[in-house]
């Protein structure tokens, strides 16, 4: 995550500085600091006193949604060095200075050709057409002539010098407006969220990237505004998990809503992403399907044993002696020992289900169940 930008904002008689993008955490936390009551916190934009970003001095003495802000620096942040240029050529040269065009914009790069070096004329015509179609084979299979098609844009005397380069409209194109209303359009900026979900109310909708604090979840209410997120459709837009936890966690959206499923995925983010698939076979064994009863098993992860490739209790017995030293066998007495028996004694000492393609799973001997549930103090 890069620093695209800091904007001074004040509250009162408070000032401080922000950096975007920054974590929706780290947002609440900045507005704590304005000493913002929590209400205002969710429905206040902020004063943009100033901003460090010289393309984005338009913005400067507007009120604007700090979710937006967050948006645009991310976007930002995806650029590469030749998109951020021609984003800051196109602002500077047509004076773009209010959120929600420049949130379009982000979304329109093909709309306009920024030609930084004069000198080839292919490269220019290659360069131009790769804009327009966003991509373009290696070995040019589509038939283009770069050297005319260079040659005829030069020749049209529409472009504009910049300090980037000379840049040029593609007026016929379509230009895309997906930031209409307040409703943000849906941007996966953060690879770590596990779960994007869709609040909707009437024709508004938001986009919420779990996990996330409830503070965002409230924000997002508030955009659209609903009175809470209860009063809100929601559907799940996708799922960036191991395969399997779709009906998992979709049970406890549609079951418990929308902030269980938050505090869920919350924990399972925390879980190593090679441990999903171990993590999957413990609720199975565990038979739960309630957030708070996944949220203890998560927690107490390192209390089961899981054997993804054992089906059987011979396998089993083989598979902990392979992997448990002090059990050694010598190799002239293998052949005669009953694995599948050791197997059988190792399931009833562990407590122990073979699940089918989940493997076997198991709980270590000081550890019970249970307890790690919680249900032997329901029963107390």
């Amino acid at each position: 995550m890069r620093q695209m930008f800091q904007i001074k904002t004040e509250y009162l008689d408070t000032s401080i500085g922000i950096e975007f993008p920054c974590s929706n955490s780290t947002l609440y936390a900045k507005l704590a600091e304005l000493h913002m009551p929590d209400e205002e916190k969710i429905r206040n934009p902020l004063f943009v006193k100033e901003i460090d970003y010289e393309e984005l001095k338009g913005l400067e003495g507007q009120f604007i949604d700090p979710d937006v802000l967050n948006f645009i620096a991310q976007k930002l942040d995806s650029f590469d060095h030749k998109e951020l240029k021609k984003f800051n050529a196109i602002v500077r040269t047509y004076t773009i200075d209010t959120p929600r065009e420049l949130v379009n914009l982000t979304y329109n790069m093909h709309y306009y050709t920024l030609i930084e070096d004069m000198s080839n004329v292919e490269s220019i015509g290659r360069t131009h057409m790769l804009t327009r179609e966003q991509a373009l084979s290696a070995d040019n299979s589509e038939g283009y002539d770069f050297y005319k098609i260079g040659q005829e844009l030069m020749e049209l005397g529409t472009g504009k010098l910049t300090q980037y380069g000379i840049i040029f409209v593609n007026d016929d194109l379509e230009y895309e407006k997906p930031y209409v209303g307040k409703s943000l359009p849906a941007f996966e900026y953060d690879s770590s969220k596990l779960v994007t979900i869709e609040l909707m109310n009437e024709n508004k909708s938001a986009y919420v990237y779990l996990p996330d604090c409830p503070f965002t979840i409230e924000r997002a209410v508030n955009r659209i505004e609903a009175e809470s997120v209860e009063n809100c459709k929601v559907y799940v837009d996708g799922y960036n998990i191991e395969e399997g936890y779709e009906r998992i966690l979709g049970d406890v959206l549609e079951k418990e809503g929308v902030h269980a499923l938050n505090n869920l995925v919350s924990e399972i983010a925390k879980l190593d992403r090679w441990r999903l698939y171990d993590f999957k076979a413990i609720i199975e064994y565990a038979d739960v399907s309630d957030s708070e009863s996944i949220i203890r098993l998560a927690q107490n992860i390192n209390c089961f044993i899981v054997y993804d490739e054992v089906d059987n209790a011979e396998e089993l017995g083989r598979e902990w002696l392979d992997l448990h030293d002090e059990y050694y066998i010598h190799s002239d007495l293998r052949d005669f020992f009953n694995y599948e028996e050791y197997g059988e004694y190792l399931t009833r000492n562990l407590e122990g289900k073979f699940l089918g393609a989940s493997g076997f799973v198991g709980i270590k001997e000081e550890y019970d169940l249970k307890e790690i549930l919680g249900e032997e103090q329901e029963q107390e």
